[in-house]
């Protein structure tokens, strides 16, 4: 695209000075072009600016009380809005004897915004208060939008399918201040500008399937078009920044330097963000068509054969990273442990939560801690929280390089079914079979919906009925349940390939399969992005695996 002069009357600026007088002046200088201008006189003025508001570049003078020469509250604000966002452009303005102040700041910001190479929001844009130098100043805005904001305002977003209005009504951000829905679709706007900075048009479609509710990122396919000629598709994924930046960091030390690695993106570039928000591209090599993910894929299909094909082309094929680690294998090591590390699990958070679906059940307990709870049938359960963590859980197991959070939403899938991996910010080391055993998760609890509790239990006791019983048959009576047939059959499916096509020795692969479950559940059972219902389902099973594993030998022999 033509490297054109931008539009400022699209941008934001801040004008930070203690004088009514040089504001004045400064905003006389940039209004010709149009620009949205909002001033400040202090720096506690402009941080509560800039907490409510988003801008582009601010303009701050050095000194902010006119009659104190040692004042550097500028120079202190810049390192503020530097930490806040640092893609803003800062230009500074000051007198001649404060340029060796601003000179040091400039040298004490990293020439990069964190480890992921984007620019610095400070750049040695400096200038003096005087007539010469400020009259400077509107083509310095025009260089640091070129060279540190970079957004693409003229891109035509084509929207027709309202993804960024899905994206805006469903995006969480768990470890920051949750945006308002107005800056949500400011920020999103311009994170897609920035990263399609240099194309005429983009075509957006939906992929995730939303049935799960709200969700820390989304995913989204991209069609770039020039000249009305469509080019490149891409997979594009939105979430708060640290999270974005996590998974790329991921990427790089485990997937990125291997080659011959199938359907895997060659690369997660380029990365952007806003104050909030976070944009990175997966690039795919040969992916085909229109995408879905495979939650979406999975409820569109009725046909057993074409799943387990999905799901044996995404263990033998797309999780073959898996077979180019030496596998280490760890004996008698305690279970507990490592899952409770692996995935981030926090004792008193579980019971906490435990509490609370058993509350709303009704169900009947003899103190705290309880080894058994009843429902309100008679029905007793083990109580899977009090076990996990109080129970010597020790296996055998091998440990791999694993994608860590495999389900529906985590997998693509293709016009010619073939199945790509996304969303690598728990890849790391850890239990071979934990990439099966979540997969199971969530087939057992976020596949099967529009089913009463009780059937749900009743199927959760055939699936988990005898220690020895790794693949039970469905009984009749569940058969004229389509969901629960085709969530039954997907989970044999799962286990047969974890157990019989990756280790030898089934009573030792099977104990340590139940052992992943087991916390697997749990953290299901206290998630806040399933439905209550659905969190009780993953009591019930977790209650269910506890069960199966309080009768099976606490000491198991090596893997062979």
């Amino acid at each position: 695209m033509e490297n054109v002069a931008p539009d400022l009357s699209h941008y934001r600026i801040l004008l930070v000075d203690d004088s009514q007088e040089q504001l004045e002046t400064l905003r006389r200088l940039l209004e010709v072009e149009s620009c949205s201008i909002v001033t400040a006189r202090s720096r506690a003025e402009a941080l509560a600016q800039f907490q409510h508001k988003l801008f582009h570049i601010a303009i701050v003078d050095v000194r902010l009380e006119e009659h104190n020469p040692h004042n550097r509250d500028g120079l202190q604000l810049v390192r503020d809005i530097h930490r806040l966002d640092p893609g803003v452009g800062i230009i500074i303005i000051s007198f001649h004897a404060d340029l060796q102040d601003v000179l040091e700041l400039i040298q004490s910001l990293p020439a990069k915004t964190g480890k992921l190479g984007q620019p610095r929001s400070i750049a040695s844009r400096y200038l003096t208060k005087t007539p010469d130098d400020l009259k400077k100043l509107p083509d310095l805005v025009y260089d640091v939008f070129q060279d540190v904001v970079q957004i693409n305002w003229k891109l035509q977003i084509n929207d027709e399918k309202s993804v960024m209005k899905l994206v805006t009504g469903n995006l969480q951000c768990p470890t920051l201040t949750q945006p308002s829905p107005e800056q949500l679709d400011v920020e999103l706007t311009e994170l897609l500008r920035k990263l399609f900075n240099e194309d005429p048009r983009v075509d957006l479609h939906p992929i995730a399937s939303q049935r799960s509710g709200y969700s820390k990122a989304h995913v989204i396919q991209v069609d770039k078009y020039a000249d009305d000629v469509k080019g490149a598709t891409q997979i594009v994924k939105i979430g708060e920044y640290p999270l974005i930046e996590h998974e790329i960091q991921c990427y790089r030390e485990y997937i990125g330097r291997l080659s011959n690695v199938n359907r895997h993106p060659a690369a997660l570039e380029p990365y952007r963000r806003t104050r909030t928000l976070g944009g990175m591209i997966y690039t795919f090599l040969n992916m085909s068509g229109r995408v879905v993910d495979l939650a979406e894929a999975y409820h569109r299909v009725d046909n057993q054969d074409q799943i387990n094909h999905l799901l044996t082309n995404l263990y033998t094929d797309t999780l073959s990273m898996q077979r180019l680690y030496t596998k280490h294998l760890y004996q008698q090591v305690d279970m507990a442990a490592i899952y409770t590390q692996l995935l981030h699990l926090d004792p008193a958070v579980l019971f906490e939560r435990q509490e609370e679906l058993l509350t709303m059940a009704n169900a009947v307990r003899k103190g705290e801690h309880a080894p058994k709870f009843y429902l309100r049938d008679g029905t007793g359960f083990l109580n899977p929280t009090e076990f996990a963590f109080t129970e010597p859980l020790l296996n055998d197991y091998y440990e791999t390089v694993m994608h860590g959070d495999l389900h529906g939403r985590n997998v693509l899938v293709d016009k010619r079914w073939d199945t790509w991996l996304i969303d690598f910010a728990d890849m790391g080391k850890g239990p071979i079979l934990h990439d099966y055993l979540t997969m199971e998760a969530w087939l057992l609890i976020s596949s099967v919906d529009n089913v009463p509790l009780g059937k749900l239990f009743a199927w959760s006791k055939v699936l988990f009925a005898a220690r020895d019983e790794v693949y039970p048959e469905l009984p009749d009576a569940f058969k004229l349940e389509p969901a629960i047939r085709k969530a039954h059959q997907s989970i044999m499916a799962v286990r047969r390939l974890a157990i019989e096509d990756r280790l030898g020795d089934r009573a030792t692969a099977w104990r340590a399969y139940l052992i992943g479950l087991l916390f697997s559940l749990l953290r299901l059972m206290k998630s806040r992005y399933h439905p209550a219902q659905k969190r009780f389902h993953a009591l019930i099973c977790a209650a269910l695996v506890a069960g199966l594993l309080s009768n099976t030998p606490r000491r198991i022999g090596l893997f062979v």
